[in-house]
């Protein structure tokens, strides 16, 4: 239920841009002003993670939306370098790093 809403939440701010993807600039400027849409939007990202690249990421099932959150913003604040390329790409690679199926 939580991830559907997060989804939704992520698509309804979309508005007329919902052809353009976030790009990592983006999705840093939601996380460093706190808006609930960075949150929304890791949730996203994690499941996509969680369902499409089950081999790269093996996300515990115990990790908390908060924890998703920070990972992900940790990951694109750390990153400045590689804020041009798309959130949802950041986001994937921040959970490939913290959770990695090998090893």
């Amino acid at each position: 239920m939580i991830r559907a809403i997060a989804v939704s939440t992520v698509l309804a701010y979309a508005g007329p841009a919902a052809a353009q993807f976030y790009t990592g600039n983006k999705l840093h400027e939601l996380c460093q002003s706190k808006d609930r849409i960075a949150l929304g939007y890791a949730v996203a990202v994690t499941d996509w993670v969680m369902t499409e690249m089950r081999q790269k990421a093996c996300v515990p099932s115990t990790v908390t939306t908060g924890q998703m959150h920070d990972l992900i913003c940790g990951y694109v604040a750390k990153h400045p370098e590689q804020r041009h390329f798309p959130a949802h790409f950041l986001g994937a690679q921040s959970l490939i790093d913290a959770f990695p199926c090998n090893k």
